[in-house]
């Protein structure tokens, strides 16, 4: 049981990847090949966003590895 609470971070790992992936394929796509402003804005939303998630899921998991 130890062991899988230690390991507990790679949780985070999956969804960040699986983000990446999903962004990535967009782009090359052509997902911002268009130059629209408000392409851009979207793309540095989502890329705000997941940043402001991860930051609450590690803070929220060092939170309870401390107790």
């Amino acid at each position: 049981m130890n062991r899988l609470k230690k390991l507990r971070f790679l949780l985070l790992l999956l969804p960040l990847a699986l983000f990446i992936s999903i962004l990535d394929g967009e782009i090359l796509k052509g997902f911002l090949a268009s130059g629209k402003l408000a392409d851009h804005y979207s793309y540095i939303g989502l890329l705000v966003l997941a940043v402001v998630v991860i930051i609450y899921f590690v803070l929220q998991f060092d939170k309870k590895s401390n107790r």
